[in-house]
């Protein structure tokens, strides 16, 4: 029998971590992104980081191109029309690398995070030998918002059944 061990942290800390991030990198008024279920929309912008040592994942963050302008706007102190691609991979890229920090942070340490990997345009990431060990669906400005943690898939055996 094998049994998938995966671990990351919970759910309702990566809402307050994303929460937290928002409220002091964008620094906007109004309101931060609550949990919403993902109602499926195209989710074009995404940026993630990994990180290596005693616990190893990925953190990525997945959005809608308006929705990641938004953002890059609030980190830039600019307005959407202004961003650019670049300023919308940099400040997505920073976003993720934000985040990444503070899960790193909770998790068995020593590690180290890589740097941000941003890609616009629609794609899917791909982290072969994880699992999604947490996945956190938000809304922000009515539109979706993901954050998710990819854990290494461990197989735990029954040593019992390896001796026969």
């Amino acid at each position: 029998m094998v049994t998938l061990i995966h671990t990351g942290p919970e759910p309702e800390v990566v809402e307050q971590i994303v929460q937290e991030i928002f409220q002091g990198l964008i620094g906007e008024d109004g309101p931060l992104p609550y949990p919403l279920p993902y109602d499926g929309s195209p989710l074009d912008v995404s940026a993630s980081v990994s990180v290596t040592g005693e616990w190893s994942g990925h953190v990525v963050m997945a959005c809608g191109e308006v929705l990641g302008r938004k953002i890059a706007a609030g980190l830039l102190m600019t307005e959407p029309e202004e961003i650019t691609d670049d300023d919308l991979s940099d400040a997505m890229g920073e976003f993720a690398n934000v985040v990444g920090g503070n899960v790193k942070a909770m998790m068995p340490g020593p590690s180290k995070l890589s740097l941000p990997v941003a890609v616009l345009g629609s794609a899917r990431e791909r982290l072969p030998g994880t699992v999604e060990a947490t996945r956190v669906e938000m809304t922000w400005h009515d539109a979706p918002f993901i954050v998710s943690v990819w854990a290494p898939e461990e197989k735990e055996s029954n040593h019992k059944e390896m001796a026969e």
